[in-house]
């Protein structure tokens, strides 16, 4: 008996025995969870039916509470970002053809894909009760709702306690799209640049006693497409 007719019938069994689809991936070290379909000839429709261990995980998972989790505390919320690039990324980048960059494009694809059998899995498990589970991967994309959540409220908390008890404004300052090049190629000078030139306009601006008349301070931010 060849090993690839034993690996497919112990595929075929663990599946026969209500073993997630997901549990058999990583048992068997696919990358991707159609590889696995293949093993047990399972359709597609069958593995998209799969109820997502993230459903029915232990409460002890999220800090030790009562194990008798309510499935609806642990679920993904009914609309995220995924959902509507599922839904409609495809006619919008069809429509917007040629206007759209390349990193704007990788952003979609590890947004539709983050958190799905695409990226693959791996098992986690509880150090108090031993309970473990298939989770799927994550993209890691800062752009990523879901895995970018945590640090924005984290960064948003650490702003809010430098707040005076006064009144604030938003003022959003860009770059006209001819000095990208430039940018791109002199990020330390233009940046800087760019960020000086906000500041001493608000300072102008609000000290004029036809507008403000007042000193003022700013939380400065730069919000760009690479990291750099």
């Amino acid at each position: 008996m060849a090993p690839h007719t034993l690996r497919h019938s112990f595929a075929t069994h663990l599946l026969e025995q209500n073993i997630d689809i997901r549990v058999i991936q990583v048992l068997l070290g696919h990358a991707k969870l159609d590889t696995t379909a293949r093993y047990t000839r399972v359709a597609n429709t069958t593995i998209r039916n799969v109820t997502s261990p993230l459903d029915r995980s232990h409460r002890c998972l999220w800090g030790g509470r009562d194990p008798e989790c309510s499935p609806a505390a642990v679920r993904r919320p009914r609309l995220e970002v995924a959902d509507v690039f599922h839904r409609h990324g495809a006619a919008w980048r069809k429509a917007n053809a040629g206007h759209v960059s390349l990193d704007q494009l990788k952003v979609m694809s590890a947004i539709e894909s983050c958190r799905s059998a695409a990226l693959g899995g791996h098992l986690e498990r509880c150090e108090d009760c031993g309970h473990s589970r298939i989770a799927d991967n994550s993209c890691r994309n800062r752009h990523c709702p879901k895995c970018q959540g945590a640090a924005a409220k984290d960064w948003l908390a650490a702003r809010e306690a430098d707040l005076l008890p006064v009144g604030y404004f938003h003022v959003v300052f860009t770059l006209p799209a001819e000095i990208a090049p430039i940018a791109y190629q002199n990020k330390a000078v233009v940046y800087d640049l760019l960020l000086r030139t906000a500041a001493e306009t608000l300072i102008t601006i609000a000290a004029d006693p036809k507008h403000l008349g007042a000193r003022i301070g700013a939380t400065a931010v730069l919000h760009t497409w690479a990291r750099q």
